[in-house]
């Protein structure tokens, strides 16, 4: 592997992950840049949000006597001021973002959201009061709100006990980032991202003795960015009414330590990538996995109809046998084979003598499953606009490669398939206006995704076809 490749992409990744979250001496951070600006859907319940004031005031902020608390008088002034903040600012949101061809609000007063997306590019959404950070627009539709559901709550609770600590407007209920959407998270999702699709980038361009392995990614300690349930960057982020003491607290202990041991794995992959002095792999015996591919992908290429002219490029299905496994196998060409005298078979009527083998379906089903293996994480790595984005997984994680025939001319044909429902509205021709486009028909998309897998395992010509 390259070791001048790695060095800049973890010197890079490093780089942007050193960025401030949050602004910080007048430097924009990676909330202002990039968070603030994503789809938004805010999501509140008047049980939830009561349940965040009682945390809210019985932490170290205030302590209030949960004795107090529980007062019937409290639980009402609380009952009727809560409705009226959710209730209101879902009013609010209606009569603001409802109509708005940009936003979108969906649910109703107990439980609901609103849906604030990202301008499209060299799109300016002029809202009044913060024009460009859509995280802000979402709280200002219930900052007059909150501050009436402080007033009363101060006022009952001095009529019950005179010497509760007054609530602060500005220490009450933050807008905060639900799990898998906070500033952090998605700044290392970012990073995660960005090391694993320049990685897949990279081994399709390269040479096959210098691809970076599992191994590789495993030795260096950069599996924690590019396994499977790595923190990835979302598109569209969940905020909720959460206790202000609870929030920042979180964002000050967990996710600082979170950030900080993303940037310590970083620098010490770089530390071992600086220290060694050759990062190319040695040429050694193949391991049980590699023998399989390999047998797979000869089987795969012994069944291509070599034509005039036509030329046909293969990978490697060499086996590199351990040095015991080759003393063996010459030592078994040694043994010498008896034959048994006078032993003389005639032949018997109705019985024909053995023909050539027919090829047997089993390459194809291997081939089948390789590409299978890979495709869903493939086609969301290639999802993007002005194309199909990812957004649930539902769309990648539906294609699935069904069969591998033979066109007349003898070349591989690749049937595959995806969830048609409600995904096929993209499709040109079978779908329908404004949605179907050329940039959004699926069939491009995973032609595409089919193409990189297979060029790793076969690299002649073949085709593909939705089925």
């Amino acid at each position: 592997m390259s070791k001048r490749f790695l060095k800049k992409l973890l010197e890079e990744t490093i780089a942007e992950l050193e960025k401030p979250s949050n602004t910080r001496q007048g430097i924009d951070g990676f909330r202002q840049t990039d968070s603030d600006l994503k789809e938004h859907t805010f999501k509140a319940s008047v049980n939830g949000v009561k349940a965040q004031v009682i945390k809210e005031l019985t932490s170290p902020t205030y302590k209030i006597d949960p004795r107090i608390l529980n007062d019937q008088r409290f639980q009402d002034t609380l009952d009727k001021y809560v409705k009226n903040l959710v209730n209101g600012t879902y009013e609010k949101a209606q009569r603001k973002y409802g109509s708005n061809v940009n936003t979108s609000v969906v649910g109703n007063k107990s439980a609901w959201s609103v849906k604030v997306l990202e301008p499209a590019k060299n799109e300016r959404v002029f809202w009044k009061d913060t024009p460009e950070s859509v995280f802000n627009a979402v709280k200002n539709l219930f900052s007059s709100r909150k501050d009436t559901l402080v007033r009363n709550l101060n006022i009952v609770l001095k009529s019950i006990d005179p010497s509760t600590p007054e609530i602060k407007e500005g220490k009450f209920l933050d807008l905060g980032h639900r799990a898998g959407s906070s500033v952090v998270e998605q700044q290392v999702g970012r990073a995660s991202s960005a090391i694993s699709s320049t990685i897949n980038r990279y081994n399709q361009k390269a040479k096959q003795d210098n691809r970076i392995t599992e191994k590789d990614i495993k030795n260096l300690g950069l599996n924690f960015f590019v396994k499977k349930r790595a923190t990835k960057e979302k598109e569209t982020l969940e905020v909720g009414f959460e206790s202000e003491y609870y929030n920042r607290k979180y964002g000050r202990t967990t996710e600082a330590s979170f950030k900080k041991d993303a940037l310590q794995r970083l620098r010490d992959a770089l530390l071992k990538v600086d220290k060694s002095k050759n990062l190319s792999r040695r040429p050694g015996s193949d391991t049980r996995i590699d023998v399989e591919r390999k047998k797979v992908i000869e089987r795969f290429d012994t069944k291509i109809v070599r034509r005039k002219n036509v030329k046909v490029k293969s990978d490697n299905f060499k086996i590199d046998l351990t040095k015991t496994a080759k003393e063996t196998k010459k030592a078994n060409k040694k043994i010498k084979k008896v034959k048994p005298k006078n032993l003389q078979l005639g032949t018997l009527k109705g019985i024909r003598a053995p023909g050539p083998k027919k090829s047997s379906a089993s390459s194809n089903i291997s081939m089948i499953a390789l590409i299978n293996q890979k495709l869903p994480r493939t086609v969301k790595n290639n999802m993007g606009a002005p194309g199909l984005e990812n957004k649930t997984g539902r769309f990648a994680e539906s294609v699935r490669v069904t069969d591998i025939s033979q066109t007349a001319r003898g070349f591989p044909s690749i049937g595959y398939t995806y969830r048609k429902n409600p995904y096929q509205i993209f499709e040109q021709g079978a779908g329908k206006p404004p949605w179907a486009t050329v940039d959004r028909d699926p069939r491009k998309l995973i032609d595409k995704s089919i193409r990189e897998i297979a060029a790793e395992l076969l690299t002649a010509r073949f085709y593909t076809r939705r089925v």
